[in-house]
Parts: C-alpha cells; sequence; structure tokens
C-alpha cells in the first residue's frame, strides 16, 4: 500500500497535515471534534485497496497547527481546498463524520466543483440538531475548555477546537438544496444526532439516500466497521443494491 505524509502551508502560515494511502480516485476523510486522522483506522487498511485516500487533521487538530484566532467551519473548508490544490486533485469524494460531516457540508457548497460524492456520518446543520443531553454535554465540554486553557497555551488549543461544538455551519436548507453530488446520509440508530434532523439532512439534500445502523451510536466508523465500511464502498462504487435503503 502506498503511503506518504505531507505538510501544506495555508494562506496564513498555519501548517496542515494530511496522509495519503493508497491509489485511484481520491477520498477525503474528515473526522470529527477534537479528533485527528487516526480515527480513521479501521477505514484505512480497507478503503485503500480501492481509493488513494487523503485523511487530514483538521486545523487546530492532531498534528495541524492554527494561526488563526478562532476556527469556522468556513475557514477550515478554504484549507481543504489548499490541500487539494497542492495535491492537483480535481475532484474528489468525501467521508465526514461529526463536525467532520458539518465540514464536508460547507466545503460541497462553497466548491461544488470539487465534490464528487458525499458521505455525511452524524453530521448536523445547526446546534439544535444535537439532542438535549447531547447540547449539555457540549456545553460541559466548552465550559471545561475554557478553564483548562487557563493554564497553559498547548490547551488553548483544546478550548478553541471545543468552541466550534456550539457552533452553526452557518448553512441554511437553502444552500444544501444546491449540492448536487449524490449524497450518503448514514447514522447510528442510538446517535447523538436527532433522528428527524438526520432525516432533514436527506430531504434537504437533493439526491441523498439516508440509512440508519442498527444497535450502534455516534461512533459508528468504529463501533461497526466493516458495516460502515461495505455501506461505503457500495455508495462509492454505486452499487445501489447494497447501498439503497
Amino acid at each position: 500500500m502506498e503511503f506518504r505524509q505531507q505538510t501544506a502551508v495555508m494562506s496564513d502560515g498555519s501548517q496542515l497535515y494530511y496522509e495519503v494511502y493508497g491509489a485511484g480516485f481520491p477520498v477525503v476523510l474528515l473526522h470529527g471534534n477534537g479528533g485527528n486522522g487516526n480515527f480513521f483506522s479501521k477505514q484505512i487498511p480497507f478503503l485503500s485497496r480501492y481509493f488513494q485516500l487523503v485523511i487530514i487533521d483538521s486545523r487546530g487538530h492532531g498534528r495541524s497547527a492554527n494561526y488563526a484566532d478562532s476556527l469556522s467551519f468556513s475557514l477550515m473548508a478554504r484549507d481543504i481546498f489548499e490541500i487539494l490544490e497542492q495535491e492537483k486533485i480535481a475532484q474528489a469524494d468525501f467521508i465526514g463524520f461529526s463536525d467532520g460531516a458539518n465540514l464536508a457540508m460547507v466545503f460541497a457548497v462553497n466548491y461544488p466543483q470539487k465534490v464528487h460524492r458525499l458521505v455525511l456520518n452524524a453530521g448536523n446543520l445547526n446546534f439544535a440538531g444535537l439532542r438535549k443531553i447531547s447540547q449539555w454535554t457540549s456545553y460541559l465540554i466548552v465550559a471545561a475548555s475554557h478553564i483548562l486553557a487557563l493554564f497553559g497555551s498547548r490547551l488553548k488549543r483544546l478550548k478553541t477546537a471545543s468552541d466550534l461544538l456550539l457552533k452553526d455551519t452557518g448553512l441554511r436548507p437553502a444552500d444544501l438544496q444546491t449540492i448536487q453530488a449524490p449524497t450518503l446520509i448514514i447514522v447510528g440508530a442510538h446517535d447523538v444526532i436527532k433522528k428527524s434532523h438526520s432525516r432533514n439532512l436527506a430531504h434537504w439534500i437533493p439526491n441523498s439516500r439516508f440509512i440508519e445502523v442498527p444497535k450502534v451510536g455516534h461512533q459508528l466508523a468504529r463501533q461497526a466497521p466493516a458495516a460502515f465500511n461495505q455501506l461505503i464502498l457500495a455508495f462509492l462504487q454505486d452499487r445501489r443494491s447494497s447501498w439503497k435503503k
């Protein structure tokens, strides 16, 4: 399996780390809040047999730096665009988990020419899309990160990332209706995202399908990797009988 580690310097000087695996049509994988590309460790060996995987540590996460005062999905979408330009990738498929799915939606709206297919795992258009208990958990995480940030500069990075938990994507349903890429919206039956909200995403994005995987929660890709991987592969290869439900 081909593998290389890369760094891209953004227009503000922030250095973003990413890894490239395999060969074939490019697929960009975007992790959730507070995570890094290692989240997809159970997808890499399988999907890299079929595609070239570009796995990015988002700005201010993992091995990627952030020189901006705050994070926004629009800023991070611009980062992805710059990385694709560096890699000379004209178009790619995207797999986003949680905040990574939110980022993928923003990217698809801002840079539609770059998106071939879109997989949104547990994304939410706005904070109201979370279940109530998850909203309160997010408040607690953000409050704790603000306190920890008082004890050192390294912990300020945690605060900057966690602040994103309370931010909406900035998109409206009308924006999602402009997405033309075939889209798979996939969630666990016990996800922290409201099921009605996930179904609304499938309603708002024109060429989309909704799949709910039973007996798993928010981290579907980690909890049921075999099922997740097969559904993703079928969708990206357009084997409709395997993923259309």
